[in-house]
């Protein structure tokens, strides 16, 4: 029986095939035959705390990066990595700073191992198993400000998931697909306003230790001890968050025109080649 046009859109047949029977080099469901020996659990599938196995991911990561570049280096022109993730346990959020630590193959897993599509935690040390830090925030804006205080920034968003939608969902797998843009979504504004505020609270404390600093002889109640005070507390705020947003630039995918829930899956070469088009 031929499926009509509109039942492939909803259920196309790569993102099934991948769901199915996994992709090469990336992921395997655990049903797979592969498991019937190796995985003590494979019978019991009411106690699987994850669906598909993506350590086949590790020596594919192997033949791209070099992680020998991915570690604290002394040269300042060396590409900085920052990784998020969530705490499964403690939902603390994690935080994986190549300027400050070794970023090995555990660590991309812990950021793209997201449950909602059936992925699992990865230990990355004694009591810390973390999941795709997207299920906080997707766009870590807070991390990249913090990450050097004191410099000022040109920042560039890149959303993998489309903001607007320009009717409403007709049916529910439009809601469910819809809803997973959301939960995915840029979510920054509200940090972006914030920043914004701390940035106008910092140029007035700088106006007002410029004018305090020119005429701290004429404030004849002031002493050294008060002004010292003033100083130390100002430099302390522009350690901390000295740093202004020059410039915000948002980038956001096209909006998908085939709305479907298995989108997560697609790895076929045409939506391939599509996604490397639209971020060109």
């Amino acid at each position: 029986m031929e499926l009509s046009e509109s039942s492939q859109k909803i259920f196309p047949s790569d993102p099934l095939n991948a769901w199915t029977y996994g992709v090469a080099k990336f992921f395997l469901p655990r049903w797979h035959l592969n498991y019937m020996f190796t995985d003590s659990y494979f019978s019991l599938p009411t106690t699987w705390t994850y669906f598909f196995d993506n350590s086949l991911l590790l020596d594919t990561l192997k033949n791209y990066v070099d992680y020998k570049k991915l570690g604290p280096k002394k040269n300042s022109d060396t590409p900085r990595l920052i990784i998020t993730a969530i705490d499964v346990l403690t939902s603390e959020h994690l935080e994986y700073d190549s300027q400050k630590q070794q970023i090995n193959a555990k660590h991309l897993l812990a950021s793209s191992g997201n449950p909602l599509n059936g992925l699992p935690w990865t230990n990355i040390k004694e009591k810390q198993y973390a999941w795709d830090g997207a299920l906080i925030s997707n766009t870590p804006l807070r991390q990249a400000f913090n990450a050097s205080p004191q410099i000022d920034k040109n920042i560039y968003i890149i959303e993998n998931y489309a903001k607007i939608r320009t009717e409403l969902p007709s049916n529910m797998i439009e809601v469910f697909d819809r809803a997973s843009d959301l939960i995915f979504s840029d979510k920054t504004r509200y940090d972006i306003r914030v920043s914004e505020k701390i940035s106008e609270m910092i140029m007035l404390i700088e106006n007002m230790y410029d004018v305090i600093e020119k005429n701290v002889d004429n404030f004849k109640n002031s002493s050294n001890k008060d002004f010292n005070k003033i100083k130390n507390d100002y430099q302390k705020i522009i350690e901390k968050g000295g740093s202004k947003i020059i410039s915000l630039y948002n980038i956001s995918r096209d909006v998908m025109e085939n709305p479907h829930l298995l989108k997560s899956a697609d790895f076929s070469p045409d939506t391939i080649k599509d996604l490397i088009s639209q971020g060109e």
